[in-house]
């Protein structure tokens, strides 16, 4: 984690930590708006000084590529302009009409969907979805039947998380929504439905099937009908198709070469391309209590009802670090909270980066979006945000950075050290805390099988937080809540630096009982995934398709998942020697993404399913020599791994998509529906492997010479 007064000083140099804002105009901007001071003269200053922020972010080394912003009163935008470079080559900045994908953003608009669904009395907000979609179903507990649409939309569901399964591609495909309910009718919940909230991507993947139910119509022509068109969303639209170059920012890798198009399919939860303009037209409705001038697209209570915090009555919400509304994020979002303005936030992370926030008491909303780039966005958004505030009249001054004093050291008593010490584990990391002799605690965290051990000893401190010594962050705390140990973390926020963060991290878990042989035997293998082909991640070489199990050391009778990259996701294998059990019950963001891994036979081998995916062991995957090769698919489509001997050339055809990997699974080609994604002039090395796809009982051909 990043040391507090470094990262501070850093977003100061970015020019969001005050008004000092010095660094060259380095980046031309495209704007829809008249240049600072022929515009509302009240808020030259936030276009100023926003402008200089944006081209700081884009001059940074981990800066995005491209910058687009919006700010918006009732009645305007007020102003709206386009950053950085859409084609390197070219050197050519995209305008303010140019599109990028809103990531998670696009929850608002479907739970904007919802909500009219419910002002024209075809849903009822709190009735069973079964009642309307009787195609869901679920395993192993009956209580799936309570999910309502609240609890889809504030994210109490209960619903393990996210069918990341053609999720997001590199071509668009269809029947994301049917592969959802075919997934869900094989998973259990992760909790009672109502019980707790963490954040859930599939609880809006569940909107369209209810739209086509009650209206007849796909969510996409509903969504464009609805709230694209009265709203006058023009440049917004769902990706059915690949996108014209130009009209669009592209993403782009380490080396500056574009990025094949990013198609999330699931539309509802992270789909949608938009402009700043256009979400500045969505936040307008927001301000306008659901008018669109004088017609009602939504109903006042509808506006209020998805702006009122969802989390507060819930039986589990430790220190009340949640305040999801309906769609939103946070109901009071940290920046403005700390200067006492109520705001609405919402924030969205694929390949690109949107924030979006209103201010609905102050009349004002605000939308970032980068394309690349992650540490920016809330904080170039806040920083508008904050002096339109300013510019307006709404507060006094810019909020000053926060520098925050580290209480002197206390010694820790037995009971404060028993009640740190143990294992504690969210959905995709493990941190262990033990007790010194001279009564501090050293940390520890998991990865890859072992734990790596910090240098530093941690104290506790007068607040009641554990730090390393002379740092403000991070700082640990356990919270009892439920029966468990719960381990609050206080950081940095990614926003502004005017103030920080409190969130659960993630809770201890019983460390009681042993593996069994069949569970030690699997810690030996690897696992090759054979039904996601045309996953975007793995065509840059960002992803491997491998899956380890590893013991834990500390944690008896629980294995840490990998399904791919540095996820290490604990699950319970105490009760079964084929079914390992997702055991977290984490509200927030940090309690996202379980899901049981079961073992299944196949022919004479033993595969994994972990939610939808599906591994083979590598131990078995055949291996290819020299000369021509007939291979097929079999009935179930899933992919053909074979190992592979040095060779200078290899062919392959037939195959729908196709990636070569080194021993390690390094990416060394790829080629999926006909694009060469990645360079086919490497030679084939010894002991790389080969995955190939297509449709079942495809005829394939593999010539290695």
């Amino acid at each position: 984690m990043t040391h507090p007064f470094t990262r501070r000083a850093f977003l100061r140099g970015l020019g969001l930590g005050g008004l000092g804002l010095t660094a060259p105009n380095l980046f031309t901007g495209c704007s829809n708006s008249d240049t600072p001071g022929a515009g509302p003269s009240s808020y030259t200053t936030t276009i100023l000084t926003g402008r200089k922020a944006i081209q700081n972010a884009l001059a940074a080394a981990d800066g995005p590529s491209a910058v687009t912003v919006a700010l918006v009163d009732p009645q305007r935008i007020l102003w709206s302009e386009a950053f950085g470079l859409i084609d390197r080559e070219r050197g050519l900045a995209p305008t303010p009409e140019i599109r990028f994908g809103i990531a998670s953003v696009s929850k608002i608009i479907t739970t904007v969907a919802a909500m009219i669904l419910v002002d024209r009395g075809l849903v009822e907000l709190d009735a069973p979805l079964v009642a309307y979609v009787p195609q869901f179903r679920m395993q192993a507990r009956e209580d799936y039947g309570a999910i309502s649409l609240r609890l889809l939309l504030n994210h109490a569901s209960g619903l393990p998380g996210f069918e990341y399964r053609n999720a997001v591609t590199v071509i668009p495909l269809d029947g994301y929504s049917e592969q959802l309910l075919d997934t869900l009718a094989t998973q259990r919940l992760k909790y009672a439905p109502g019980e707790t909230a963490s954040y859930c991507n599939d609880g809006f993947n569940l909107i369209p099937p209810l739209i086509s139910a009650v209206t007849g119509e796909t969510y996409a022509a509903f969504v464009t009908r609805e709230i694209l068109e009265p709203l006058g969303m023009g440049h917004t639209l769902f990706p059915l198709s690949p996108l014209t170059p130009g009209s669009f920012a592209p993403l782009f890798d380490a080396q500056g070469k574009a990025l094949p198009q990013e198609f999330a399919n699931c539309y509802p939860s992270g789909g949608i391309y938009s402009t700043a303009a256009d979400m500045g037209r969505l936040a307008m409705l927001f301000l306008n209590q659901g008018r669109v001038g004088d017609r009602p697209l939504l109903s006042a209570w509808a506006v209020t009802e998805m702006g009122r915090d969802q989390s507060a009555a819930l039986p589990l919400n430790p220190l009340h670090t949640i305040d999801y509304g309906l769609g939103w994020d946070a109901v009071r979002e940290g920046g403005l909270a700390a200067v006492g303005v109520t705001a609405w936030y919402k924030g969205g992370d694929t390949g690109y980066h949107c924030r979006f926030l209103v201010a609905p008491e102050e009349g004002l909303g605000v939308v970032v979006i980068t394309a690349g780039g992650v540490a920016y966005p809330l904080a170039l958004g806040e920083r508008i945000l904050l002096q339109a505030l300013v510019d307006q009249g709404s507060i006094a001054a810019y909020p000053a950075p926060l520098e925050p004093e580290v209480p002197p050291r206390m010694a820790a008593s037995d009971a404060a050290l028993a009640a740190m010490a143990g294992i504690y584990a969210n959905y995709s990391s493990l941190v262990r805390f033990a007790a010194n002799p001279d009564r501090t605690l050293s940390r520890a965290t998991f990865q890859a099988g072992t734990w790596g051990q910090d240098p530093a000893p941690w104290g506790l401190h007068g607040d009641g937080w554990w730090r390393t010594e002379g740092r403000a962050y991070p700082a640990y705390q356990v919270v009892p809540a439920d029966g468990r140990r719960y381990l609050a973390q206080r950081l940095p926020s990614d926003g502004a630096d005017h103030y920080d963060l409190v969130e659960i991290f993630g809770h201890d878990l019983e460390a009681e009982g042993e593996l069994s042989p069949p569970w030690l035997a699997r810690l030996q293998e690897r696992w090759l995934l054979v039904n996601d082909p045309v996953f975007s991640s793995r065509a840059d070489g960002s992803f491997q398709p491998v899956c380890t199990l590893s013991r834990v050391e500390g944690l008896h009778g629980y294995v840490a998942v990998s399904p791919a990259g540095p996820v290490e996701q604990v699950i319970d294998t105490r009760d079964s020697n084929t079914t390992g059990f997702m055991c977290l019950k984490v509200p927030g963001n940090n309690g996202r993404d379980l899901n049981d891994l079961v073992c299944e036979p196949v022919g004479d081998e033993e595969w994994l399913r972990f939610g939808s995916y599906r591994y083979r062991p590598l131990s078995g995957v055949p291996e290819l020599r020299l000369g021509e090769h007939p291979l097929s698919i079999g009935a179930e489509g899933l992919g053909e791994w074979r190992r592979l001997p040095a060779a200078a050339t290899l062919t392959v055809t037939g195959a729908s998509a196709w990636y070569l990997y080194d021993p390690d699974f390094a990416l060394l080609a790829c080629v999926i529906a006909g694009q060469t994604l990645r360079g086919l002039d490497t030679q084939v090395p010894a002991g790389g492997f080969l995955l190939l796809h297509g449709a079942a009982f495809d005829s394939l051909q593999v010539i290695i010479a």
